[in-house]
C-alpha cells in the first residue's frame, strides 16, 4: 500500500478522533464529525466566473470563483421533508503496483461524492512525476464538492481541471448521489463504475480509448482529452444498492461475475467489500495461469498477452442507505515522498 489518507474537520467544528476511520459517509455531516475543508444528464451551459487563483502551498487548497450551474429543471423533490434522505456507507482500499514503491491513483470521498483518478505513468517520459497531476487533481476536485454539494460533482472536475497546476495526465470517474435519490456523473477512461441492484449491474459507465491501452486521459497539454468526451452515468438509486469505483487495475483484473460474487458475499459490509476487490485483484495480476479482462482485450486487439495486468489498484465501495446515524466521511489519498516509506494506517486529523 502506498498511500497516506487525510481526514480533517469542517472550519468551525470540533475534532473527533474517534470518528477519522469511520465506514460510512452521508451528504451533510452532524455538528462534531469530520469532513474535509479543503475534490446524467447532459450539463447545463457553464457560465465561467472568477478564473480559480494558483495553488496556495502542496495541497493547501483555498480556490477562488469557479464555475456556476443555472438551476436544474428536471427533477423536483419529492421527498417528505421529514424522512431521512439518502446517503452513502462507504469503504475504499488503494495498493501500489507490486512492482512499485509507490502508486499513481488518487481517490477522494466528500460526503456523497466519490472520484478515483489513474495517473499515466508515461508522463515520466517528459520527465514528469505521473503521481502529482492525478493527486492534485483529486484534492482539487474534493476541494470544490466540500464547498458546493455532491450534485455538482461533474462542474467540479471540470474546474478542478482547469484549475491544475500539476503536469502530467490522468484517467478520471466521479459521482455523486442528489437530494432526490439518483446517482450521476462521469468516466473518462478506463476508470469505470457500477452499480449493482440485487446482485446484478443496472448502470456501468464506458471506457474509452484511443487504441488498445491507450484510454482518453485529462492532462495539462493542448490535446488533451475533455471531461465532455467522457462516458455520462445517471441512475436511479434505492437503499440497498452498491457503488463501485475503481481504477483500471480492478476491472483488468475481476471479471464481472467475480466482483458482483465478493460484493454478495460482504454482505452489506463496504469495507471487506473494498478490501476484498483490491486484494482479489492484485493477486490475480500477478498470476500467468488466468485469463484475465485485460488478456482477452489484448487478444481482441490482436496484442500477445498471458495472464493478469500488474497495476495500482483503487476501489471504492458505497451502499445507498437511508439512516439518521449515518456520518459523513471526507478522505483524500496522499502520496508520501519518494524514497520514503509510506505509513499504511496513518490518518492524520488536521
Amino acid at each position: 500500500m502506498a498511500f497516506v489518507s487525510v481526514a480533517v474537520p469542517r472550519t468551525g467544528e470540533a475534532p473527533n478522533v474517534r470518528a477519522v476511520g469511520l465506514r460510512t459517509c452521508g451528504l451533510t455531516p452532524p455538528a462534531g464529525r469530520l469532513a474535509r475543508t479543503g475534490r446524467g444528464l447532459p450539463l447545463p451551459l457553464l457560465t465561467p466566473t472568477t478564473r480559480p487563483a494558483a495553488v496556495s502551498g502542496r495541497f493547501a487548497l483555498r480556490m477562488l470563483g469557479g464555475l456556476s450551474l443555472p438551476p436544474f429543471p428536471f427533477f423536483k423533490n419529492k421527498e417528505d421533508p421529514n424522512r431521512v434522505p439518502l446517503s452513502l456507507e462507504c469503504g475504499y482500499v488503494f495498493l501500489a503496483h507490486p512492482e512499485k514503491q509507490t502508486g499513481e491513483d488518487a481517490f477522494f470521498i466528500e460526503g456523497n461524492a466519490l472520484g478515483v483518478f489513474d495517473g499515466v505513468g508515461g508522463s515520466a517520459n517528459r520527465g514528469v512525476d505521473p503521481r502529482l497531476f492525478s493527486q492534485s487533481l483529486a484534492a482539487l476536485t474534493a476541494e470544490r464538492v466540500a464547498e458546493r454539494g455532491a450534485d455538482k460533482v461533474v462542474a467540479c472536475l471540470i474546474s478542478a481541471v482547469e484549475a491544475n497546476p500539476m503536469a502530467g495526465a490522468s484517467t478520471a470517474v466521479v459521482v455523486g448521489l442528489d437530494n432526490v435519490g439518483r446517482v450521476f456523473g462521469v468516466s473518462l477512461g478506463d476508470s469505470g463504475a457500477r452499480i449493482i441492484r440485487n446482485g446484478k449491474v443496472i448502470c456501468r459507465s464506458k471506457d474509452q480509448a484511443h487504441a488498445f491501452n491507450a484510454p482518453y486521459q485529462l492532462s495539462d497539454l493542448d490535446v488533451s482529452d475533455t471531461v465532455a468526451m467522457g462516458s455520462n452515468i445517471s441512475s436511479r438509486v434505492k437503499e440497498g444498492d452498491v457503488l463501485v469505483l475503481a481504477s483500471d487495475g480492478l476491472f483488468d483484473n475481476v471479471e464481472e461475475p467475480e466482483l458482483l460474487a465478493l460484493i454478495a458475499a460482504a454482505d452489506g459490509d463496504m469495507v471487506a467489500a473494498a478490501e476484498t476487490l483490491g486484494s482479489t485483484a492484485s493477486d490475480l495480476s500477478r498470476r500467468q495461469d488466468v485469463d484475465s479482462p485485460f488478456a482477452k482485450a489484448a487478444r481482441k486487439a490482436g496484442v500477445r498477452w498471458r495472464g493478469g495486468k500488474m497495476d495500482d489498484v483503487t476501489v471504492l465501495t458505497a451502499r445507498v442507505v437511508r439512516d439518521p446515524e449515518n456520518q459523513a466521511l471526507s478522505v483524500l489519498s496522499l502520496l508520501p515522498e519518494k524514497g520514503t516509506e509510506p505509513d499504511e494506517d496513518a490518518l492524520v486529523e488536521m
